[in-house]
């Protein structure tokens, strides 16, 4: 592990939304559920874009409480969040509930409780649109760059 965390993931060409990936676990496993179909710069650059259409803050038990169609309108607005807007809306508002009910409002939580990499595994799988090649992403980037 690093001495000191990143202060930026360089997915985006961003600075702001890189930075938004080092500090905030929810911008980033949103980032991986959105990433299909469109370019990485674009799936990562998701959490920035919402946070901004949803008043300056990214918070999983606000996703999780919005009405759904309201979350669709916010993923549909131009420029659309993902060329699927409807879909990967509810993932995320899915990926939200699960963590404001079963994590405390807290991504990190998914991870950072010394929990071992296999169950690690099993909790991002666990989510909507989190494959088993993504969650092991996932697991990558924590173990090599946070």
């Amino acid at each position: 592990m690093p001495d000191q965390p990143l202060t930026s993931l360089p997915y985006t060409g961003d600075p702001d939304a890189d930075a938004l990936l080092a500090r905030d676990p929810l911008a980033l496993i949103m980032g991986f559920i959105l990433d299909q179909r469109v370019t990485i710069p674009k799936a990562f650059s998701c959490g920035r874009t919402l946070r901004d259409r949803m008043g300056g803050r990214l918070d999983a038990s606000a996703i999780a409480h919005t009405p759904t169609a309201d979350l669709e309108l916010l993923f549909r607005t131009p420029p659309a969040l993902h060329r699927f807007p409807n879909v990967m809306a509810r993932r995320v508002q899915g990926m939200c509930k699960i963590v404001a009910t079963e994590y405390g409002n807290d991504a990190a939580r998914l991870w950072s409780d010394g929990a071992t990499a296999q169950l690690v595994e099993r909790r991002l799988v666990a989510l909507p649109g989190i494959s088993t090649f993504k969650a092991r992403s996932i697991i990558g980037i924590l173990v090599l760059r946070l």
